[in-house]
């Protein structure tokens, strides 16, 4: 995964807090090249902070922004050699340096010396949740599946709104054939952002979760197959009760029901008997703790037609989001002071 607008972000940050004492002529010629790195010119931007380089040859900011602007170019190589002239220094700019260059080494696909830069980045902050998150993609790449998981939940405990985190999350949970905790986290992820390309490649993972063992054949009989798992497996009775929640959508009695109906229905269903659900020794504290701490919480407000509606807006027009906005502005307006009460 590519960081540079959450790196793009932290160069602007680090500008602000970190180097108000930087010499007065340096400062002016970064404004300028962050300016230009801004507006995606990333190439004027390294030719401006060359003429910085000129007065201070060692400037942590200076070779951090050009490391900044030579890996949004995808010159892995050249922004790592700037990120470590960062290091040669006492200064505050080196878990922003440790990102650049653990980053363009993942993307050199140098795993083991991506996952050492970011440990060194843990050594200065051990909860920062970029250094896990990175982390977690590194062994995700690697197809670490365990140590990915544990990854992504140290950058969820640091910041629970990082969207990234929860999507992740999900495919590895895919990955490792978990359904139930990939619904956990999917759902979490469009709650955090549901208008985006990702969300509408999440939302149909999730229809494809509900409807992969439950089918209905040519004389209208029902037909859930579900797969053999062990006695231990950690869910393995919400997704029984899934299969049979997906399968009532098929009935007379439910053939009635909108697709969006239907949807909001098996997604209660499924929170609800979650919530009911006695943790196992076998099975994470998070996700009980964080996910369905939240959705029972979340069943037993008045909230979860407009959470449900929310998530799926991805598979509407413009025109039909701004019409769904318009129209619900007061249930939505209720549902996010809920919101800042509960998460």
């Amino acid at each position: 995964m590519k960081l540079q607008v959450l790196l793009i972000a932290y160069s602007i940050l680090s500008f602000s807090f970190l180097y108000a004492q930087e010499d007065n002529e340096i400062e002016k010629i970064v404004l300028q090249g962050i300016e230009a790195h801004d507006k995606q010119e990333y190439s004027q931007a390294i030719n401006i902070y060359k003429k910085a380089l000129l007065l201070d040859s060692l400037s942590p900011l200076v070779n951090y922004e050009m490391a900044l602007s030579y890996y949004a170019m995808q010159d892995y190589k050249k922004a790592i050699q700037y990120s470590d002239v960062v290091f040669l220094t006492e200064n505050d700019m080196h878990s922003l340096a440790y990102l650049v260059k653990g980053s363009s080494l993942s993307d050199l696909e140098e795993f083991e010396a991506a996952l050492k830069t970011f440990n060194q980045a843990l050594k200065i902050d051990s909860t920062y949740y970029l250094n896990h998150f990175n982390i977690g993609l590194i062994h995700l790449k690697m197809n670490n599946k365990n140590n990915a998981e544990k990854s992504f939940f140290e950058a969820l405990k640091d910041n629970p709104a990082h969207s990234s985190s929860h999507y992740y999350l999900t495919m590895n949970s895919i990955n490792k054939e978990m359904k139930i905790p990939a619904l956990l986290s999917a759902y979490f992820f469009l709650l955090l952002e549901p208008n985006t390309l990702r969300a509408q490649e999440t939302l149909t993972i999730i229809h494809y979760l509900f409807d992969e063992n439950v089918s209905k054949d040519d004389k209208g009989a029902i037909n859930i197959n579900y797969r053999a798992q062990d006695d231990n497996a950690p869910f393995k009775a919400a997704e029984l009760f899934l299969g049979l929640a997906v399968a009532k959508k098929h009935t007379n009695n439910d053939e009635n029901l909108s697709e969006e109906e239907h949807f909001c229905s098996i997604t209660t269903d499924l929170f609800t008997v979650l919530s009911e659900l006695v943790k196992t020794d076998t099975e994470s504290d998070f996700w009980h703790e964080f996910y369905i701490s939240f959705y029972k919480k979340l069943t037993h407000s008045n909230h979860m037609t407009t959470f449900c509606e929310y998530i799926t807006l991805s598979q509407y027009s413009e025109e039909e989001k701004d019409k769904w906005y318009e129209e619900n502005n007061e249930k939505i307006q209720n549902f996010s002071i809920w919101l800042e009460e509960n998460f």
